[in-house]
Parts: structure tokens; C-alpha cells; sequence
């Protein structure tokens, strides 16, 4: 009975087990993209400083700007960024509204690939809805 209950807490805890995605992240992602109104988004590279929190499976992924923070859903290596719509924007008379609408994270060691994908609503003076792809790889600072 006591090698059962031995066995069963280890299997119990190793079902939580997967690579720790806290810290601090840096690195650059490179974009692309394409709008409704035909057109192209210019290739794009932005440089990324992420602060990320461990919680149970959820990841709170911590930076700049005008969607923070964004979450993810922790399954083993890999997690899966939840949507999220961003505060809207205004610059030079020109609104936009963006909406993460998911991606991935995956570890390998000290290395995160990332894939990002972003949708961005333009209004008033010019309407399109924009779509783009954020992928790169950052590294783990400590």
C-alpha cells in the first residue's frame, strides 16, 4: 500500500511539471502584414522587454505599451496567447483599436520563440482593419 501512495504522489506531481517562462525577456519581433483596404503594412521589427509571471498554468506577460498585460495558457513547452482587445490610439487625427487575437510561446532552454498575431482596426480619416504577424526569439536575462 505504501509503494501505491508513493507512486501515485509522484505521478500527481509531476503533472504540474513543464519549464518555468518566468523572467525577463528580450528580444525582437519582426512583422508583417497586409489590410483590408489592399494595403501592405510595411515590414516592421520592435524590440520586446517582457516581464513574465508564473501562475498555476497562467502566464501574465508584462511590458510597454497600450496592450499590457497580455496572458497565456501554459501547456508543458509551449503556451497560447489569449486575445485580448488594447486600449485605442490616436496619432496625427489617425484612431486605432488593436486586438491580440492569439500566438504561441515555445521554450527551448534559455530561448522563447514567439508568434504574435495582431489585428488592428483603423477609423476616422481612413477606415481598414489590419492584419499582422509578430515572430521572432528572445532570450532569458536572468
Amino acid at each position: 500500500m505504501l509503494k501505491t501512495s508513493v507512486v501515485v504522489v509522484a505521478v500527481v506531481a509531476l503533472v504540474g511539471c513543464g519549464p518555468s517562462f518566468a523572467g525577463q525577456w528580450v528580444g525582437t519581433l519582426s512583422y508583417t502584414g497586409s489590410c483590408s483596404d489592399g494595403s501592405g503594412l510595411p515590414p516592421n521589427n520592435t524590440a520586446v522587454n517582457w516581464t513574465v509571471t508564473e501562475q498555476d498554468s497562467v502566464l501574465t506577460i508584462g511590458s510597454t505599451g497600450n496592450c499590457n498585460p497580455l496572458t497565456a495558457k501554459q501547456e508543458g513547452t509551449t503556451a497560447k496567447i489569449n486575445t485580448k482587445a488594447c486600449a485605442r490610439t490616436t496619432t496625427n487625427g489617425q484612431t486605432a483599436q488593436g486586438h491580440v487575437t492569439g500566438g504561441t510561446l515555445s521554450i527551448n532552454g534559455s530561448t522563447m520563440a514567439v508568434t504574435l498575431l495582431i489585428n488592428v482596426d483603423v477609423g476616422s480619416p481612413v477606415s481598414a482593419t489590419c492584419t499582422s504577424a509578430g515572430t521572432g526569439t528572445v532570450s532569458r536575462q536572468n
